[in-house]
């Protein structure tokens, strides 16, 4: 699936390669309303489509031949589903794909309890097919989309953090590999938008309203986007600001200066004491995200300006604000890392004054930290499979 879009049209295109027996690909491609929303999530999304309409749809002449002769659909024309024919769904397509559009769906609009079935991997084949695009109940933002890029199935039905396995701080996340086995018996983990293994995360915004130089701004993410804020980068850049470029680190070469390693520093720390921790980085993640969107939006003005009366100054200029803001984010997380450890060291919660300094005795160190132990779920659990193994004996 791909998602193919300009300041105008949006369309999400379906291409399956013929194999071996012949050559080139089928493919199929629909448009998506102006009033709707469309995602996809390594799945094919598109299942029936109408073959008339020349406007919102287009296609592969053979698309339908083609599966015919493959053995792959026997129906009438009309029947034909894109998805059925060359990606037929079963357990993880259902489970790890298609769950995840539900639950970006489910953020903008209304009445998606009934297509649970169709993403639960449990109802294949007699469950009601998720549309490819459903209609929100209010304009989405460019803060909304960030925000659906971080969800984690949360107050949903499979929402990971109820149970056992979200560990001792209710962490949303879970060890790879998604499929498991205990006993003989094979078991899943979920698998949500927002992951810890993801390299980077965009969100993409076209705008009509700006000359083409600066229309587009690519908003990236060098890590977890629920754990990372987005940096914009314009679309004429020409130069990769240090801390993205691939020449300043790699999966095995650490730096300082890359963003892919100082965000998964501060993420790392994070996903073992997850709500203990979390909450003072999405405070400080979502105050810096505000600071990106007002910087950026102020910038479009002088750079409106630029493309249309000094086009050759906006190249210069769009590097320049790449390398700036990056740099702002390297700066706050670096020093909301050293604020972490410091904070949450040895597993206690140093204390700080009104004004954020830390609270000192006379001496000048730290006064005793809090010590709040287990949350009290955990201590549920704990108690019920140790029982009286942790309990203090009375005293007589």
């Amino acid at each position: 699936s791909f998602s193919v879009a300009d300041p105008n049209e949006a369309w999400i295109l379906e291409m399956i390669g013929k194999g071996d027996s012949a050559k080139g690909a089928v493919w199929v491609a629909v448009r998506i309303p102006d009033d709707c929303i469309s995602a996809h999530a390594n799945q094919s999304r598109i299942h029936r489509f109408n073959l008339k309409d020349k406007k919102n749809v287009m296609y592969a002449r053979d698309v339908i031949s083609f599966a015919r002769s493959k053995g792959y659909f026997k129906g009438r024309d009309d029947e034909f589903s894109f998805s059925d024919a060359f990606a037929p769904a079963d357990f993880s397509s259902q489970r790890f794909c298609e769950a995840r559009v539900w639950s970006l769906f489910n953020h903008f609009t209304t009445g998606m309890d009934k297509y649970v079935p169709f993403v639960d991997g449990k109802h294949i084949g007699t469950s009601e097919v998720m549309p490819l695009y459903v209609k929100p109940t209010q304009l989405v933002s460019l803060e909304d989309v960030m925000s659906a890029m971080r969800d984690h199935y949360e107050n949903t039905p499979f929402d990971g953090t109820k149970d056992a396995g979200s560990g001792v701080w209710g962490a949303p996340y879970r060890p790879s590999p998604l499929t498991w086995e205990h006993e003989g018996k094979k078991y899943f983990n979920e698998r949500p938008v927002s992951t810890h293994q993801a390299s980077f995360v965009i969100v993409c915004e076209l705008r009509g309203s700006m000359p083409n130089a600066v229309g587009a701004v690519l908003w990236f993410a060098n890590d977890d986007a629920n754990i990372t804020p987005f940096v914009p980068v314009y679309c004429s850049l020409t130069k990769v600001p240090e801390c993205f470029a691939d020449s300043t680190a790699n999966d095995h070469t650490f730096s300082w200066k890359s963003a892919f390693w100082l965000c998964n520093w501060v993420s790392n720390m994070v996903y073992p004491r997850y709500s203990q921790m979390f909450p003072t980085v999405a405070q400080r993640r979502d105050a810096f995200q505000r600071r990106m969107i007002e910087a950026q939006r102020a910038a479009d003005a002088e750079l409106f300006a630029l493309a249309n009366t000094q086009p050759q100054a906006v190249e210069s200029k769009v590097n320049e604000l790449a390398a700036q803001w990056s740099g702002e984010m390297m700066s706050e997380w670096k020093s909301l890392g050293e604020y972490l450890i410091m904070k949450f060291n040895d597993q206690v919660v140093k204390k700080e004054t009104p004004d954020g300094k830390w609270e000192l005795t006379p001496d000048g160190i730290c006064v005793d930290p809090e010590r709040p132990g287990f949350p009290e779920d955990y201590r549920k659990v704990l108690i019920r499979e140790t029982g009286d193994k942790y309990r203090v004996p009375q005293t007589k």
